[in-house]
């Protein structure tokens, strides 16, 4: 993909790829207006998140392993999929980036910036990749 070849890691660009699956699986639900069962639009907003990440997974193999000195006599070390990992925390944040928004707005004394949660989504994803970069 053009983001291993320009030297990116799998995690930021699984970030980006998790918030989009569950951003369209989350816009989706809102267009179904009967409830059928408890708590249908985060069932589809996983469905939809399932159906963007895992086809891509095979195309983004990246691993790293993760040493956990606790465990054991000698400590234990796990393998860890860098794509899988960035589009969990990705979809984290996307699903966070409203709550966050709100807060900000309360603080604010209830005044919002124009574009202010679409700017709040987009930064906090930004800044998670970033840090998910320089981490992973």
């Amino acid at each position: 993909m053009l983001a291993a070849y320009l030297g990116i890691s799998a995690a930021p660009v699984g970030v980006f790829v998790g918030a989009f699956g569950l951003a369209i699986g989350l816009w989706t639900a809102k267009l179904i207006k009967k409830r059928l069962v408890r708590g249908q639009n985060n069932i589809i907003g996983a469905a939809s998140f399932a159906s963007v990440v895992l086809p891509v997974m095979p195309l983004m193999e990246e691993y790293s392993s993760l040493y956990v000195p606790w465990m054991g006599d000698y400590g234990r070390t796990f393998l860890i999929d860098k794509f899988l990992v960035g589009a969990v925390v990705g979809a984290a944040v996307l699903y966070a980036a409203p709550f966050l928004s709100k807060w900000l707005g309360r603080v604010r004394g209830n005044k919002m910036f124009p574009f202010q949660g679409m700017l709040i989504t987009l930064v906090t994803l930004l800044l998670t990749s970033a840090a998910l970069e320089m981490s992973l």
